[in-house]
C-alpha cells in the first residue's frame, strides 16, 4: 500500500484493525474473503428487495444482459468518481501535512 492510499474509517475498531494489517504488510487473504462477504450478506437482500419494489416483476422474466450492461456503466461513473474523492483527500492530506511540517519548523526556531 503506497503512502496516503490508507483506508479512513469511523469506526474505531476497524481503523485498529486497518493500522494493525498495515504494520504487519497488509489484510490476509482470509480477511479480505471475510470482510466482503461479510458485506455482501449485509447489503445484498436489503438492496435486491428495494430493486423489487423500483422496478418489479421477476427478475427471470427481464433481459438480465442489457440490465448487467447498464449497472456496468453506473459502476465506471462511481469509479471515476470514487477515484476523484481519493485524489481529492490525498491532496487534503498532503496540504495538511505541509502546513503541520510548516508550524513543527516555526516552532524550532
Amino acid at each position: 500500500m503506497a503512502e496516503g492510499d490508507e483506508i479512513i474509517s469511523t469506526d474505531p475498531e476497524e481503523r485498529k484493525r486497518s493500522e494493525r494489517w498495515a504494520e504487519e504488510g497488509g489484510r490476509p487473504p482470509e480477511k479480505i474473503c471475510e470482510q466482503a462477504i461479510k458485506e455482501f450478506n449485509e447489503l445484498a437482500s436489503k438492496k435486491f428487495w428495494e430493486g423489487q419494489k423500483e422496478h418489479g416483476g421477476c427478475l427471470d422474466d427481464r433481459d438480465c444482459i442489457a440490465e448487467a450492461k447498464k449497472e456496468v456503466i453506473d459502476l465506471w461513473f462511481y469509479l471515476c468518481s470514487a477515484q476523484q474523492q481519493v485524489l481529492l483527500s490525498n491532496d487534503e492530506y498532503a496540504r495538511i501535512n505541509r502546513q503541520m511540517l510548516f508550524y513543527k519548523d516555526l516552532s524550532n526556531r
